[in-house]
């Protein structure tokens, strides 16, 4: 009876090893996948421009014109498809727009509000047809075309827009993500070479509560004038503490559009603001064109401000669906290695019984 026993737990044991070893062949495996799916999303497109007549300075990739009033050109691109299959592209000319990270946006294909300049310059306005669908096989390329029609009214600065191309096929990775690939080409009109300087104003300092907790400074720029390679500093005060910052933050590389009117925003992070009177010290400097500016603006934070910060504060990103794999899977192991301790203690103690027996 006793090498019978010894028989069944060697099986038992034999079973439990395979199937310690599959679960740990199932996580290698998830891993691997996992790993595969962050890693390819690579564009499979590229997009280049073609010489146009007006081209001011023929050493740049993108198009930099100089066009006098009421002209027209023709702005030719070519749309490479380097992928083995057919692919769809939509093509637009957009106005450049500055978005909440301070930098210069081409993807907008709506147009909006322009600051300081007559809306005939909306880039939107100037150009046929504004979007086109293109359809293109397999490793092969198409010209695409718009025409593009310059206001008779004088301009003094750029206009600043850009070639837009987006890929229409959406590529999905496992969690739970979107992939679509762009490609932009800069687009620079003038009527002339004379430079105009920017001229940033601040209009308005509030609190936002959105998907994070964030001093929100409202910044224009009037001037047909962009601005790039920018390093901004943003500070917040308690008003009658200002020797130390609550919250402090710092970007270089920043960049800023021609007559757009846009929203500077100092995250407070995990940082609990009481109701209260605060300090905005926010200071913007351009080296290229020996710019400075600096404002100190005052502002009243709220009770209601205060709880709507801590609602976004204290949300947590949904933990993946994978982690929670993994945790199960690791506490699965852990069982096993305990069950099979515990065979393993069983079947020595029958054998010490079966020693004292004989």
């Amino acid at each position: 009876m006793i090498l019978k026993s010894e028989k069944i737990m060697k099986v038992r044991f034999t079973m439990v090893a395979a199937i310690f070893a599959a679960f740990l062949s199932l996580i290698v495996i998830s891993l691997s996948s996992l790993v595969h799916a962050d890693t390819n999303s690579d564009s499979s497109f590229s997009v280049t421009t073609n010489l146009n007549k007006y081209q001011r300075n023929d050493k740049v990739s993108y198009f930099d014109l100089l066009m006098g009033p009421g002209e027209k050109t023709i702005l030719s691109i070519n749309i490479i498809n380097n992928d083995d299959i057919t692919q769809h592209y939509t093509a637009s000319i957009n106005r450049a727009v500055t978005n909440i990270n301070t930098i210069i946006d081409y993807s907008q294909t709506t147009s909006t509000d322009m600051i300081g300049l007559n809306e005939n310059f909306d880039l939107r306005r100037m150009v046929t047809p504004q979007d086109q669908k293109v359809t293109i096989a397999g490793h092969q390329k198409k010209e695409v075309q718009f025409e593009v029609t310059m206001p008779k009214e004088v301009l003094k600065g750029v206009l600043l827009g850009g070639v837009y191309v987006r890929q229409e096929v959406e590529s999905k990775v496992s969690n739970g993500y979107t992939n679509r690939f762009n490609f932009v080409t800069t687009l620079l009109i003038r009527q002339s070479n004379d430079l105009v300087k920017a001229d940033l104003n601040l209009n308005k300092v509030s609190v936002k509560a959105d998907n994070v907790g964030v001093i929100n400074a409202n910044i224009s720029n009037k001037t047909s004038a962009y601005l790039t390679d920018l390093t901004t500093t943003g500070s917040l005060f308690k008003s009658d503490d200002q020797d130390k910052p609550l919250v402090m933050s710092k970007q270089k590389s920043r960049s800023i559009a021609p007559n757009t009117n846009f929203d500077y925003q100092l995250p407070v992070g995990n940082k609990k603001l009481k109701p209260g009177r605060y300090i905005l010290d926010l200071t913007i400097v351009s080296k290229k064109t020996n710019q400075t500016w600096h404002w100190r603006e005052t502002l009243t934070i709220s009770d209601k401000d205060t709880k709507a910060i801590s609602l976004v504060t204290g949300y947590h990103i949904p933990t993946p669906w994978w982690v929670w794999l993994l945790i199960g899977l690791g506490c699965l192991l852990v069982l096993l290695f305990l069950l099979i301790l515990w065979l393993l203690i069983k079947r020595r103690k029958s054998k010490e019984e079966f020693e004292r027996d004989s």
